[in-house]
């Protein structure tokens, strides 16, 4: 079974086939559609076979694997970004040949029984075993070590700027398709939007398909299939338009950055009445995000990126620590209050051991997302170096389920070959600038609902190019400012002669 979303999915395919001539330049334009589906589009399928449905993304990610053979099979590899992909790969295969032949005391929740099952008694506590909801995993993360090490073994600085600037356009048309959500469902007060893209899209299993009332607002889902995936959509589309902003600002493109600032707008916009307490979140990384790049463009030193990034990480401490107050002072029948209210019960029953047997909860999904968080993250340490296996565990967490699937070294060596395939050339602060927005990544991965997605999709190896991107514009333009500061002086040197 297809649908209409399927035959635009084809004719978009064809044309870029059709424009594209070399294999270079197809592989690109494929990398750059792929991360659009990949962040934006998690509603609907391209087939549906039986009850089976395989995704847009996937099938995109299936496409752009082939070209991946295809080009490095053409060009040979830099050897140093492949001892990086294969030691990652190594990490991988110990943990899964430890998962199948030395399998672990450790109990929890797998790729075949999620948290929700144990903990509304449908399941009891697994022991963590290879099961067969693995394989797709593997799978997945073997098409991105593919993908991955053509990506840094053949993109240029020009193709970095292309997949930077496809994805700016795109999401501009994004941000419109949300504001005709917005008007429809707080305005107008119909489900006709999400009636519309199941049409388009297809009917996906999950997916939130009428019009949700929360704490005075409604939930908006964009193309995604709930809030808190439309919210991560959101804020990886505010951090893309801040990069493009400060860049075009600087090169007095100021068409180009007064459109990305309407996209901010609009995007800080939906993030606020979305209702999804995950945006609120999003929004603190992204704060920490813009701070940072201001500190770069002010040419601030790392120790000065650093305190900036300490502070930060106290008021968030501090913020935890005074929940349980300010919760006192706030309204259940409140959105906020209620989800404030909701996180200050979770943390108690998981302080007091009684998550999993508490029969009543505010909110059951902060209950399901913060406890699978905590007991996946305990995992880690059953077998802290390279972990139980890749998969092998389930939270909404996929920080804590990279922790405890390849340990703390094969997370340490996972990550690293994210942001470092190559080397980062630049001078200390650039570098620290680039580590602080790694530790922001981590950070987004901490409670979001994608499962490992974040550590095994094409738009990481975008975001990572990203900010390189941002960086090799900021090293060039503070040289060619030195060296037409040192020809002035020159000249004044020339005159006072």
């Amino acid at each position: 079974m297809i649908n209409i979303g399927s035959i635009l999915f084809i004719f978009i395919y064809f044309n870029i086939i059709r424009k594209n001539r070399s294999i270079k330049s197809l592989y690109i334009n494929s990398f750059a559609f792929c991360i659009i589906l990949e962040l934006t589009v998690s509603r609907g399928f391209f087939i549906q076979i039986g009850q089976q449905q395989i995704a847009y993304r996937t099938t995109a990610e299936i496409f752009l694997f082939i070209l991946s053979v295809m080009m490095l099979l053409k060009k040979p590899i830099k050897r140093k970004t492949f001892s990086k992909y294969a030691v990652l790969f190594l990490c991988l295969l110990i943990g899964w040949v430890g998962l199948i032949f030395f399998p672990p005391d450790a109990k929890g929740a797998t790729m075949n029984v999620p948290w929700e099952d144990i903990l509304t008694g449908v399941a009891s506590l697994q022991d963590i075993r290879f099961v067969s909801g693995m394989y797709v995993e593997i799978i997945q993360v073997i098409i991105y070590i593919v993908i991955a090490l053509c990506a840094w073994s053949n993109c240029e600085i020009e193709d970095w700027k292309f997949l930077f600037r496809a994805f700016l356009k795109y999401s501009r048309f994004y941000i419109y398709v949300g504001l005709v959500e917005f008007i429809m469902t707080y305005i107008l007060g119909t489900d006709l939007f999400h009636e519309v893209v199941d049409v388009i899209l297809g009917n996906s299993q999950g997916a939130i398909s009428t019009v949700l009332s929360r704490g005075g607002g409604y939930t908006l889902t964009g193309l995604t299939q709930e809030a808190s995936q439309y919210s991560f959509t959101i804020m990886m589309i505010i951090i893309f338009n801040i990069l493009g902003y400060l860049i075009d600002k600087g090169n007095k493109n100021l068409k180009a950055a007064r459109q990305e600032k309407i996209i901010l707008i609009m995007s800080l916009f939906f993030s606020i009445v979305m209702m999804s307490f995950s945006s609120y979140l999003n929004l603190f990384c992204v704060l920490a995000f813009a701070i940072l790049l201001v500190s770069e463009l002010r040419g601030n030193s790392f120790f000065r990126m650093w305190t900036i990034l300490i502070v930060l990480f106290g008021c968030c401490v501090l913020i935890i620590a005074l929940l349980p107050t300010i919760a006192q002072h706030l309204s259940l029948n409140s959105f906020l209050g209620r989800r404030i209210n909701s996180l200050v019960e979770e943390m108690t029953t998981i302080g007091n051991g009684t998550w999993l047997t508490a029969t009543s909860a505010l909110e059951y999904s902060v209950r399901v997302r913060l406890g699978s968080a905590y007991e996946t993250f305990k995992l880690s340490f059953a077998r802290p170096l390279f972990g139980l296996g890749f998969a092998a565990t389930t939270a909404h967490s996929p920080l804590a389920m990279l922790l405890s699937g390849c340990g703390f070294v094969g997370s340490f060596i996972y990550i690293k070959t994210i942001f470092y395939p190559t080397p980062l050339v630049s001078n200390k602060r650039d570098k620290a600038l680039y580590l602080s927005c790694i530790i922001i990544f981590i950070a987004i991965t901490f409670l979001n609902s994608m499962s490992l997605r974040p550590f095994y999709e094409t738009w990481n190896i975008a975001f990572a190019m990203a900010i390189r991107y941002f960086l090799m514009i900021r090293h060039d333009a503070s040289v060619q400012g030195y060296w037409l500061q040192q020809g002035k002086i020159q000249w004044r040197q020339i005159n006072n002669l």
